[in-house]
């Protein structure tokens, strides 16, 4: 009998061991999404995800052949969509243009993280209590990255804001404080003893940076999550018959709140808001044109910048949006994103996955989860953070811990030792396809260095060498088309202005084609290029200055255009002010100067 006892007493220490280690794992393959590059391009979180993520997948394949044999692993509806949505998406990319081949590894991992956790879950290996203090774990640390950069003792990512944790401004970190809060409230609800302090302790830390932030959409999915929680943890829904008077004048009150609490945060960042709404209002034109199947992945700023230029063009829109007008990188609304890119099929295989895995988790009781789910689709509506590593991989986490069902013993064991050879050899030939960021970001950064001191040559060649890595990047595709611009190589250059502007809406590649057709003396060209950028933002004075400059040339002078675009850029309200602008309006009046012209006539 005691040996019985010393044999379970093992049994249980190593399997705690074994439930730690999982945990510790699981913890770094989140932190990887967390590191921090000089260079910001989202790409290159890719390569730690991937060196993490094949570590989860040897160490889980070695618990599953040599530990846990007689677990088996049961494929799930949620297991198929998963696919079928991979399979559209890789359809759906245009492999010529290839504007975003770091998505393919992105989507790659994520969909060995999946199978991952789907695996962990149904061996045992781990459980969903673990997964959300493992998750808690992170939120914790992004908080307290989040105090120490609002107090000094850290950096921050923008130079603009003071908290913005591992990430490069403060929505996205607010929106993943906001994910963690219901997870910490469900925990202090339904743990004991020390866990429940513990629990608490974090709720506290989590609601002291996340006000700090000032995410509008973050408070709401804080809020919004945090009471589903509590409705379900409590089973409010008995106390709406037993006190039906009393639960209908606390819905009267809390539609009030919600109300009142509305305006007040629309008004609290109202340009913002504006902005927000201008930019949906176009993405949903863009919509219309193709609901079904979308424009394809990646394809968001080109049909978005069509929209708002034949917008803008048009003639038909406000002040307030002529104002609030800008260069979106993103819809701030994730379902519009999805239906901008992937269409209606695409939006509707995803919410099918979240109906199936909210419905899963809520009959199991992880409310914790759920509510992080909740907070985070509701902080998806007006934010982008599916654009982050670190929310796909938390998405993907939750996702797949509420998509298992805890039946043991079912399926084919044999699948299951298939999916995790699979798992290994795809995560290592995901691995070998990418190089280290830390050589590109080096080489980066002297080819930056080579340009700034007019070694224009060197640059380029460098330029060349690492466009194969970050001819993703519309920054850097920018930078390298303006180099070769200095060379007087317009044709290279206008090849990859052009392709910058597929990569991101941006009115400056329009003005630096403008330019590389002024310089070949094509004035006709570039007047319709300075057009096409002041048509997609009509708000910015640089583009007016490009034009009046163009018209003060000899070979095309054109006096009453010249005094049209000089009286815009002397008179017309810059979005930002800025030092630039004083210099543009004092170089405007010495040429009108010059030429002897005066805008009272």
């Amino acid at each position: 009998m005691e040996k019985v006892f010393r044999q379970i007493k093992i049994l249980s220490i190593g399997k705690m061991i074994c439930s730690i280690g999982i945990s510790l794992l699981l913890l770094g393959v989140i932190n990887t999404t967390f590191i921090s590059f000089s260079t910001h391009d989202l790409s290159f979180f890719i390569y730690p995800l991937s060196w993490a993520i094949l570590c989860l997948t040897v160490v889980l394949s070695f618990l599953k052949f040599f530990i846990r044999r007689k677990k088996c692993f049961q494929f799930v509806v949620a297991d198929l969509l998963v696919i079928i949505l991979l399979g559209y998406w890789l359809l759906r990319y245009d492999f010529d243009l290839q504007l975003a081949n770091w998505k393919l590894f992105l989507f790659g991992e994520l969909c060995i993280l999946w199978f991952s956790i789907r695996m962990l879950l149904e061996c045992n290996l781990i459980s969903v209590e673990k997964i959300s203090w493992v998750l808690l774990s992170t939120g914790i640390i992004q908080s307290v990255w989040g105090i120490l950069q609002l107090y000094g003792f850290c950096e921050s990512n923008h130079s603009k804001f003071d908290i913005t944790g591992s990430f490069f401004n403060p929505g996205p970190y607010s929106g993943y404080i906001a994910i963690m809060v219901p997870v910490s409230l469900y925990l202090f609800l339904s743990t004991k003893c020390m866990k429940r302090y513990v629990a608490l302790f974090f709720l506290a830390v989590l609601l002291c940076i996340l006000p700090a932030g000032m995410s509008r959409s973050a408070w709401i999915g804080a809020i919004v999550s945090s009471v589903i929680v509590l409705f379900w943890q409590n089973n409010w829904i008995k106390y709406w018959y037993l006190k039906r008077k009393l639960s209908v004048l606390c819905l009267v009150v809390s539609v009030v709140g919600i109300a009142v609490g509305s305006y007040l945060m629309f008004n609290l960042k109202k340009d913002s808001a504006y902005g927000r709404l201008f930019i949906w209002k176009n993405t949903v034109c863009a919509i219309w044109k193709k609901p079904v199947f979308g424009y394809g992945s990646c394809m968001f700023p080109v049909a978005y910048a069509q929209e708002q230029t034949d917008r803008f063009r048009s003639g038909k829109y406000t002040a307030t949006e002529e104002r609030v007008a800008g260069n979106p990188e993103y819809a701030f609304n994730e379902y519009l994103q999805i239906l901008v890119e992937g269409g209606c099929l695409l939006l509707f295989g995803v919410v099918v996955i979240v109906a199936y895995a909210l419905s899963g988790g809520i009959k199991r009781r992880d409310y914790g989860l759920c509510g992080g789910l909740i907070s985070l689709l509701i902080f998806a509506f007006s934010s982008y953070p599916f654009q982050y590593p670190a929310f796909c991989v938390v998405a993907v986490i939750i996702v797949a811990s509420l998509s298992t069902k805890r039946t043991i013993g079912v399926g084919n064991n044999v699948y299951g030792h298939c999916v995790l050879v699979f798992l290994v050899a795809a995560s290592i030939f995901l691995l070998f396809l990418q190089d280290a960021p830390k050589g590109v970001i080096e080489k980066l950064d002297k080819c930056r260095y080579l340009r700034s001191t007019d070694a224009l040559e060197v640059a380029e060649k460098g330029y060349a060498m690492l466009y194969p890595d970050l001819k993703h990047n519309a920054d850097f595709v920018y930078e390298y088309g303006l180099c070769l611009s200095q060379q007087k190589k317009y044709l290279e250059s206008n090849e990859l202005l052009r392709r910058s502007m597929l990569l991101r809406c941006n009115y400056q590649c329009y003005n630096a084609l403008g330019g590389n057709s002024q310089q070949q003396q094509n004035y006709e060209q570039a007047e319709k290029y300075y057009y096409d950028a002041i048509y997609l933002l009509p708000n910015r004075i640089y583009s007016y200055y490009r034009l009046f400059l163009l018209y003060a040339q000899p070979e095309f002078y054109q006096p009453d255009k010249l005094k049209q675009m000089a009286k815009i850029v002397l008179t017309k309200r810059p979005k930002v002010y800025s030092k630039a602008i004083e210099e543009m309006r004092g170089e405007v009046k010495v040429i009108l100067k010059e030429h002897g012209l005066n805008l009272s006539n």
